[in-house]
């Protein structure tokens, strides 16, 4: 199985391992429709011209989009066509798995995918979970996108089964559920093979939309099968402007991967329509389980009152941002990745203090009522606190620590086990402990999430704020350390990444978790 030339790469829990992967680093065009990649993984130009594949950052169709991870990914085009054309691309894997696939797959459309096509009351596919081989190539189950109201570009998600004769079986329709345009979104999917009693669930960024079975997945007659990871496939006859997808960083396993430890859990549900001779509307239920590793998105992240980009300090990248120590912060929405629980978490930044020193000053934190989460400078104390919405206290730590103004300092607050480690400059300080965290639950707070702010005490940072980074379910160190010589490089436990670069007095600050896919679901 190839290695991942990237740690962004999708990750498994631990003991589920995929039987075949690539995020397509090392992969080159043999032809015109194969690809080298380990299996019998090629292109299918359906019935041909306006079909169009390539190597994003190796061939000549390179479009200068961002792959998922890496430098190399896949893209198809359908264009110039005015009949039904499809591109798919196929893979089979057959030989890796029995009577079970499960495949994880990010795909990428454009921004405003709506409007190239297609046009009418006409659909075009996205993945097709399972395809029985030639001669009948049935039964089959495919996931289209199909167009519900054209005024309105307004669409459905759909998932149809044919059988064995090529009949249509079952047809469930989402209620105007939009794929997302112009960011890398994860499709999973789960296939039971049976010739009589399979099933199918498919995932899109980590939101189970179809949970069906009792429909034929297998060919008795026909041995091979295969499933498509990408496609694009018009049934129009006015197609009026190039149609796109990227394909990268794909998983197949022969299980499905299991959620390797249960914090919490929430119940969803998805309404979709089933059509067989008449038409029923069902609810439903999916349950999504937060794990020690979840799907990890770019967050939005606000600049607030006087906090901005200053390029006359930074420790890399040029830049850093400048709070003003009055009213500058950062804010990031509330999120499940805030949500430490009992797991291991780490925080570390570079931070640089103006002079004169100003007395109480934020690193970040959470607040609402009473319960909080709280990284501090308070006058020659640094702090860390937790309180649940009831009161009760269930960390408290601080030490001693007069800073220098004008010097940039790396701190880190790590959270492993039972255990809680600040350090300076990769030099674990002595703590004071008033509250041990022990195995305490650190509470799901309802709050944004603020950097260069810390809420319960109205302190603001007064000074320069650098890689700042937010690690979930890792305790990246518990000894000294030498301190970062690079900028931060995302991986799997990164939930939150500000490089804190730009041009001068911008209030532009990206996320760089780049859609992370650290986590699976059962």
């Amino acid at each position: 199985m190839p290695v991942w030339a990237t740690s962004s790469a999708p990750q498994a829990d631990a003991g589920t391992s995929p039987v075949y992967g690539t995020d397509f680093e090392n992969v080159t065009a043999a032809d015109s429709t194969h690809l080298n990649m380990g299996l019998k993984n090629y292109f299918d130009f359906g019935n041909g011209n306006g079909a169009k594949m390539w190597v994003e950052g190796l061939d000549q169709h390179t479009t200068g989009i961002t792959c998922h991870s890496g430098s190399r990914c896949i893209g198809m085009e359908l264009t110039n066509i005015n009949s039904s054309r499809r591109n798919d691309f196929m893979v089979y894997p057959q030989s890796l798995v029995t009577n079970q696939l499960f495949v994880s797959v990010w795909l990428y459309l454009p921004v405003n995918w709506q409007l190239y096509g297609p046009a009418g009351d006409n659909w075009y596919g996205i993945v097709d979970p399972f395809f029985t081989g030639a001669p009948t190539f049935w039964p089959y189950g495919a996931l289209h996108i199909l167009q519900n109201d054209p005024s309105q570009q307004s669409f459905d998600l759909t998932f149809d089964v044919r059988d064995m004769t090529g009949s249509y079986l079952n047809y469930w329709r989402t209620n105007g559920y939009s794929l997302p345009g112009g960011r890398w979104f994860n499709i999973e999917y789960y296939v039971l093979f049976d010739t009589t009693n399979g099933a199918v669930k498919l995932w899109i960024d980590g939101s189970l939309l179809f949970n069906v079975s009792g429909f034929p997945t297998a060919n008795p007659s026909v041995p091979s099968w295969f499933t498509t990871v990408g496609k694009i496939y018009y049934n129009t006859l006015n197609m009026f402007s190039p149609y796109r997808i990227w394909v990268d960083d794909l998983e197949i396993y022969n299980t499905q991967p299991q959620s390797s430890s249960t914090t919490s859990s929430t119940t969803t549900s998805s309404t979709i329509t089933s059509t067989t001779q008449t038409t029923t509307t069902t609810t439903m239920s999916s349950t999504t389980s937060s794990t020690s590793s979840e799907t990890v998105f770019p967050k939005a992240v606000a600049s607030n009152g006087g906090a901005a980009i200053d390029t006359s300090q930074s420790e890399f990248g040029g830049a850093s941002d400048l709070f003003d120590g009055t009213d500058g912060y950062l804010s990031v929405p509330d999120s499940n990745d805030w949500y430490f629980g009992t797991g291991d978490f780490t925080i570390d930044f570079w931070v640089r203090f103006v002079s004169p020193l100003q007395a109480v000053q934020g690193f970040c934190g959470q607040h609402n009522g009473n319960a909080l989460f709280e990284f501090l400078k308070s006058y020659s104390t640094i702090a860390f606190y937790a309180r649940l919405s009831n009161g009760a206290i269930v960390a408290g730590y601080t030490f001693g620590w007069s800073p220098s103004p004008n010097t940039w300092y790396h701190l880190a607050l790590v959270r492993s086990a039972s255990n809680v480690y600040i350090f300076i400059n990769g030099v674990s300080q002595t703590l004071t402990v008033t509250n041990p965290i022990g195995t305490n639950d650190l509470g799901d707070i309802a709050s944004s999430f603020t950097v260069g702010y810390e809420h319960n005490n109205n302190a603001y940072l007064n000074g320069w704020m650098d890689e700042f980074r937010v690690s979930k379910g890792v305790a990246r160190w518990t000894s000294n350390f030498t301190p970062p010589a690079a900028p931060h490089v995302r991986d799997s436990s990164t939930v939150l990444l500000l490089h804190m670069d730009g041009a001068n007095g911008s209030t532009t600050f990206t996320d760089d978790v780049s859609s992370l896919l650290v986590r699976r679901r059962s």
